[in-house]
């Protein structure tokens, strides 16, 4: 009978590079071989979908407050609990805060600031919606230095 350690072994071959590796060799690769993995990706990973939604509905709204909102409000929206065993959601925000540095430098900073105090009201409301929010909670950690470091800039 097989030992209960075996399930802990590794199966299958290695990859050939490490995750730490990966960012260094992604500069090789052309911009529209990026453009559509990204793309491809994003038609099959939901959370990869909203913060592409939320980060370019934020710029595209070029300071229109409501037209922010919208794209705020639809990439932070979960219908269902959000599994401990699902994992990436926080790409969202993170997406949001690059939104938030576009948003800073061209538009306005109390504009930018309205709107990361917006992202992190809603994000804290979608806690509910994570069995595990340890992740998210980070992510709104990141929002909140954002806005400090932001404040203390003005």
């Amino acid at each position: 009978m097989a030992s209960e350690k075996l399930r802990y072994i590794k199966r299958g071959p290695s990859p050939i590079i490490e995750r730490n590796e990966l960012k260094k060799h992604l500069v090789n690769f052309s911009s529209d071989n990026l453009i559509d993995t990204i793309w491809q990706s994003a038609e099959s990973n939901l959370h990869l979908w909203k913060a592409l939604n939320g980060h370019i509905g934020m710029i595209k709204a070029n300071g229109n407050w409501q037209k922010t909102k919208d794209a705020i409000d639809y990439a932070l929206h979960f219908e269902d609990i959000i599994s401990c065993k699902e994992h990436g959601h926080e790409i969202i925000i993170y997406e949001m805060i690059k939104a938030l540095n576009v948003l800073f430098d061209n538009v306005s900073n109390e504009f930018a600031l309205k709107a990361a105090t917006y992202i992190l009201e809603q994000g804290r409301e979608q806690l509910y919606s994570f069995e595990d929010d340890w992740s998210w909670s980070c992510a709104l950690g990141n929002i909140e230095e954002w806005l400090a470091s932001t404040s203390s800039d003005k």
